[in-house]
């Protein structure tokens, strides 16, 4: 589980980097490219799936769906940052997998459906999740604001960037 911390660690640091560049008028716009949404929305959505977790790590159940859409988070850079930070701190504090619950509803006329799961199979969930997210803020980013330095792999999986890596060694 230590690796997947790491990783998080690194890919939350990739996020603060990129948001140290924005300012608040730039966080919040929104975005044409991104159909509206803003860099701050994007920012929200990820930070709220990792408090999901680290609440459902507590509770023993995990339930995405009912995230509290915190407009403060989409809307204020620092705060944001600061949740950043919090997360980063809260994610050094598990070092053991546990078992857990997961939510799922399809559909209001379905029942819901309990999935097993772990701490560590959710972590690595939230990995992708926020990797894809940060894929669509690179976009928005890029388009709306050139002089914002965007790294070379912000937003890449894991796996592209290693295959990229082994081609340009060949």
């Amino acid at each position: 589980m230590k690796t997947q911390c790491k990783a998080s660690e690194e890919i939350l640091g990739q996020l603060l980097d990129l948001l140290q560049q924005l300012n608040q008028e730039a966080y919040a716009l929104p975005l044409p490219v991104l159909s509206g949404s803003s860099v701050g929305k994007h920012i929200r959505h990820i930070i709220e799936f990792y408090q999901c977790l680290l609440s459902g790590k507590e509770g023993g159940m995990i339930d995405y769906d009912h995230r509290m859409r915190n407009r403060n988070l989409e809307e204020n850079k620092q705060y944001a940052e600061g949740i950043l930070h919090w997360l980063l701190d809260q994610l050094n504090r598990y070092p053991e997998d546990k078992a857990l619950q997961l939510v799922v509803r399809y559909d209001d006329h379905l029942p819901v459906e309990y999935v097993h799961t772990t701490f560590s199979r959710e972590l690595v969930y939230n990995l992708e999740h926020t990797i894809h997210h940060m894929a669509l803020i690179r976009i928005g980013v890029t388009a709306a604001f050139p002089d914002v330095h965007v790294e070379e792999y912000f937003g890449v999986a894991y796996s592209t960037v290693k295959y990229q890596k082994s081609q340009c060694a060949q």
